[in-house]
């Protein structure tokens, strides 16, 4: 069994800062505020930082936190009382989100990173009984309790919609006993009885993407297609604005004043109950970002989640967006030329989707991630102040050169091509001066560097990686004898695929893993190649294969299969001679990542740090002594519930690792600061053999490709009109 070290409260957030799409908020007439996302959680604000509310310690046993928050709601009458939909459950809360029981609601399809995750009140609470829910699904219907969670009943007679691949049930809101429901095609429907009667009502939207109802009892609702404003006043629809609003908002103070906002982010005014409005406003923008400060590079992008008036600072409105959570107090007048500065509130929130980790010698950590593609920071605990790489460029692959620490290169692209170089540790970028034949055509892959002028770039798309030998300016693809086609070598972008890597020792010498064909290995950078090994290393690894050569060794490598479902009986494998036979490590089951880090001992092994199964236990471990033995350094950091996708530890420091998961940012550890922690000073036992190989087994038949579904990418910005030549908001993905 693998010694426990430290646990998972030992573990602190990299703070990077916010990242990713927070879809929705709520906020209670008492300042209570929660906002979900589409990744990874929900978080609630603490009067300086917004707080995590799905975690191991709060969640009950066993629960996962995958697919984001498809809903969250405070009950009007009890700011203690939150309900949630998640990962196909309906959780509640009894004291703010610091303890969550499942409630009885039917396991059902609720995905909370789906087409439509940014519409609105999916979910509704009785405003005077928090025992009384309204929820609605993606796919299965309105549902509804009156004892608290403690059984549900199906409302059948709301359908479902059925213009959408998701027709999730939206709009949902009460007014005394009157309940409205927005479908997805087949109107709004409304019971006056507290819902036990219902009946469609007649005209108005046929899809709903938000509702919000005056203390008067008027609906107002914005639908998907054509996005228009619509007014539901004595049972009459009035059509107010006849496109680009994606969500609205009531003013506590005043319920004549209504902001209608876009999904881009500009807004539009009334101060009489939606008889006449301002007219779209074109001057906004992220313009003051005290608490993460790269957020400001961002400038006018917004897309929208949610909007709410605060109910105590009069004129002051939350939104929640594609970047983060963010207020504004609205001019005294709304008209297209007034400038609407938006401030941030994102601090604590934490949503960046991780895809890589370098923290080479001599320099700082450097972080791939989705939407933002590199940050480098020298101070893992205050907010990043920059990113590189592109807008809305996904951050896929990074490496160091093997003959200077200080070079890395990285793949970064989505919309548009943006891979390229840094020369000072990841501090600023360049992209290739030349590109590859098939780069403008293919996304993601995985990339690795011998020397400031030789790298290997292997992109998915299914074609042949291809080399430089001049720094990027001109690029040749990869020729194998016997090798035909690259089929199956790298077909998606969100695979966690790393086909090719570097010796770190011997110059201009590469090791490429393609399933179908085997190891092959290059001396020249690229050119020629010798095919070592043939077929695949273990079975299951056409999906999430991982392939790195350990720092410091020549001819030594690791390889994983990567995440599995279920237990597949597929082996973590070392090879130290190049990748000629390969052995499985003793005790060690499946492994999701692994990288390394700097040795205990200088001139010792570096250090292994796996996520996987060591004696059966899952969790994250650490091997000082070439992978022989191997203590336990948490399972799940800070209680996060979320996968962890990417592990690195810091070539400088001995015992600081990082870890990145798929939709909460990145957590750090510093082994040396933990309690009862080995000094690397003092002596320690010398470095034993290599153990003795364990047979390879046997391969499975190969079953047809089904890859885990691709993180959603946030939807674009509605078209807006141009009254005068300004700069369209950038493209949302």
């Amino acid at each position: 069994m693998p010694t426990t070290f430290a646990t998972d409260s030992a573990w602190q957030q990299v703070r990077i800062g916010a990242g990713g799409y927070v879809t929705g908020l709520d906020v209670h007439s008492d300042g209570t505020m929660v906002v979900r996302t589409d990744t990874a959680g929900a978080y609630i604000w603490n009067g300086e930082q917004w707080v995590q509310m799905v975690s191991a310690f709060s969640m009950p046993e066993g629960s996962t936190s995958t697919n984001g928050v498809y809903e969250l709601r405070i009950a009007p009458s009890d700011s203690n009382i939150f309900y949630m939909q998640m990962n196909g459950g309906l959780y509640k809360s009894v004291d703010q989100g610091a303890n969550w029981v499942e409630t009885a609601f039917p396991d059902v399809y609720m995905n909370g990173n789906a087409a439509f995750r940014m519409d609105g009140q999916k979910m509704a609470i009785d405003p005077t009984n928090p025992d009384i829910v309204f929820a609605g699904t993606q796919h299965d219907g309105l549902w509804v309790t009156r004892d608290g969670g403690g059984s549900w009943q199906q409302i059948t007679a709301v359908p479902q919609g059925t213009n959408t691949t998701d027709p999730a049930l939206t709009g949902i809101v009460i007014h005394g006993n009157t309940v409205y429901v927005g479908t997805a095609g087949s109107g709004v429907y409304r019971s006056t009885d507290g819902g036990y009667n219902w009946a469609r009502v007649p005209g108005g939207p046929a899809d709903v993407s938000n509702a919000v109802i005056s203390p008067s009892g008027d609906l107002y609702v914005t639908e998907n297609t054509g996005s228009a404003l619509w007014k539901l006043d004595d049972g009459v629809w009035t059509k107010l604005i006849v496109d680009n609003v994606h969500t609205i908002a009531i003013d506590p103070f005043d319920p004549e004043h209504i902001i209608a906002m876009s999904g881009a982010g500009t807004m539009q005014e009334s101060n009489d109950g939606g008889a006449t409005w301002s007219g779209w406003g074109w001057y906004w923008g992220l313009e003051s970002s005290a608490d993460v400060p790269w957020l400001e590079q961002t400038d006018r992008y917004m897309g929208i989640g949610g909007l709410v008036f605060d109910p105590s600072v009069p004129d002051r409105l939350i939104a929640s967006a594609g970047v983060g959570v963010w207020n504004t107090v609205i001019p005294e007048t709304m008209v297209w030329t007034d400038q609407v500065t938006w401030h941030s509130q994102s601090a604590g929130i934490e949503n960046l989707v991780a895809n890589d980790i370098i923290a080479p010698a001599g320099g700082n950590p450097v972080f791939a991630s989705w939407d933002r593609a590199f940050v480098e920071t020298s101070d893992v605990d205050s907010f990043a102040t920059t990113y590189s790489g592109g807008d809305f460029s996904m951050g896929w692959s990074l490496d160091y050169a093997s003959t200077d620490s200080s070079f890395l290169v990285g793949i970064s692209d989505w919309y548009g091509e943006h891979s390229g170089y840094s020369n000072d540790g990841g501090q600023t970028w360049h992209e290739f001066a030349g590109l590859p034949s098939w780069a403008l055509t293919t996304t993601g892959g995985s990339i690795a560097a011998s020397t400031p002028t030789n790298f290997i770039w292997a992109a998915s798309g299914n074609v042949a990686p291809a080399y430089t030998l001049d720094g990027g300016l001109t690029w040749t693809n990869v020729s194998i004898p016997g090798v035909t086609d690259w089929d199956g070598f790298h077909f998606a972008d969100f695979l966690r695929r790393t086909t090719v890597t570097a010796d770190r020792v011997e110059p201009n010498t590469f090791y490429l893993y393609d399933v179908d064909t085997g190891v092959h290995v290059t001396r020249d950078g690229g050119v020629t190649w010798t095919t070592v090994f043939q077929g695949p290393i273990t079975n299951w690894s056409w999906y999430n294969a991982k392939i790195e050569a350990v720092p410091g060794s020549a001819g030594e490598l690791f390889f994983t299969a990567g995440p599995l479902d279920g237990d597949t009986g597929v082996r973590f494998m070392h090879s130290v001679d190049g990748g000629a036979s390969w052995q499985a490590v003793p005790d060690v089951g499946e492994v999701a990542t692994f990288g390394y880090g700097a040795p205990q001992v200088a001139g010792g092994p570096a250090t292994i740090f796996i996520v996987g199964d060591v004696d059966g236990v899952f969790g994250i471990h650490y091997s000082t002594d070439n992978a022989q033995s191997w203590t336990q350094i948490g399972r799940n950091p800070m209680g996060l519930l979320d996968t962890i996708v990417t592990i690195s530890g810091d070539m400088d420091d001995f015992g600081m690792v990082y870890v990145g998961f798929s939709g909460s940012g990145y957590a750090y550890l510093d082994i040396d600061e933990v309690d009862g922690a080995v000094d690397p000073s003092s002596p320690q036992p010398a470095p034993q053999p290599a153990p003795e190989p364990e047979p390879v087994p046997a391969p499975l038949p190969e079953p047809e490709p089904t890859p885990s579904p691709e993180p959603e990418p946030e939807p674009e910005p509605e078209p807006e009109p141009e009254p005068e030549p300004e700069p369209e908001p950038e493209p949302e993905p």
